[in-house]
């Protein structure tokens, strides 16, 4: 018995599309985005100290450029695709942060002699006053808590939400 098979035309080869993760989960025990975020923390508190003195009414776009920055470099740095609370997420990281930082020198400026001569050497008569009284301001830190994560979290959702549909180039 002779059977002639048919060779069959092999199935066409898929084409090439980009491989993209399912998102990590965003948080702290996410060891890249702790990385990032932490890094653009520290650059943008180099910005604030900078602007603060120069043109305050900069540091809320400062906070929302924070949160957007961690996105973008998060984003080039994997090839995952962030959902808005992703963003939200990292953006909110970077905050803390950088909330953690000036936390860290409000207290040594707060509990220290060298602080407090830094603060006379200022001549800003509203920051001495809240430092030698510094009931006064908890309340600040709070607001700047709120204001900061607001503003953190808003910058990581714009990010995202201009990332390219097929995903980050590289």
């Amino acid at each position: 018995m002779n059977a002639f098979v048919e060779a069959q035309p092999a199935p066409p080869a898929p084409t090439p599309t980009a491989q993209f993760k399912a998102p990590s989960r965003i948080g702290f025990s996410n060891a890249r985005a702790v990385r990032i975020t932490l890094a653009v923390a520290a650059l943008s508190l180099l910005a604030i100290a900078i602007i603060a003195s120069v043109a305050p009414p900069l540091l809320f776009p400062i906070l929302v450029a924070a949160g957007f920055t961690s996105v973008r470099v998060y984003l080039s740095r994997t090839a995952e695709k962030l959902t808005p609370s992703g963003g939200a997420a990292l953006g909110a990281m970077t905050w803390l942060w950088l909330y953690l930082l000036e936390a860290l020198s409000t207290a040594f400026i707060i509990f220290t002699a060298q602080g407090r001569e830094v603060v006379k050497a200022l001549k800003n008569p509203e920051l001495a006053q809240l430092v030698d009284d510094p009931a006064k301001l908890v309340p600040t830190l709070i607001l700047f808590l709120l204001i900061g994560t607001v503003s953190g979290a808003l910058g990581g959702i714009l990010a995202v939400r201009w990332q390219p549909r097929n995903g980050p180039s590289h």
